[in-house]
């Protein structure tokens, strides 16, 4: 599973992350989970070679694999950016 969000989304995509490799309510076996927030000097490199937009494709190019989940927290101001991720996700998919 990758998670990523902007902004304050960035924050929640961690924290979701991290509970589902860790443990949320109760004991259980770890979940395979990555926030592609976490990462600051992979967002800062993709960033300044690719553009601020495609800093999540080129995570989900890299570390994306048919039959992952993608999980895009947002608000409705970001869906534009955020929906590149997305995108890249489903062409990898296929």
């Amino acid at each position: 599973m990758l998670v990523c969000g902007n902004g304050g989304s960035a924050s929640d995509a961690a924290h979701f992350a991290t509970e589902l490799v860790v443990r949320f309510a109760k004991e259980r076996r770890a979940y395979p989970a990555i926030c592609l927030t976490s990462d600051g000097g992979l967002l800062t490199a993709a960033g300044n070679d690719y553009g601020f937009d495609e800093i999540f494709a080129r995570q989900v190019a890299a570390f994306g694999l048919k039959g992952d989940l993608l999980i895009v927290l947002n608000d409705f101001r970001q869906i534009e950016k955020m929906s590149a991720a997305d995108c890249k996700k489903r062409n990898r998919a296929s």
